[in-house]
């Protein structure tokens, strides 16, 4: 069977198309996680919107539901 130049551009093609798909999903994983990390961030900054040495009940519930919706994504 012989091995024509035909074969050998439809392979490359098929690789080349392969790999692009390859890096758009990557891509689209990155942009998800930054996008989870953003809100995360507003998450936090709503909850801990003053320094103290004690949480209060409201500002304990909403660190934990911050961090709960960070572990889950």
């Amino acid at each position: 069977m012989a091995f024509d130049q035909s074969s050998a551009s439809a392979s490359e093609n098929a690789e080349a198309s392969e790999l692009q798909m390859m890096i758009a999903v990557e891509q689209q994983k990155a942009q998800f996680e930054a996008q989870v990390h953003t809100f995360t961030d507003v998450c936090w900054d709503k909850c801990m919107d003053k320094p103290s040495s004690k949480l209060d009940s409201r500002t304990d519930t909403s660190k934990d539901l911050c961090n709960d919706y960070h572990l889950v994504q």
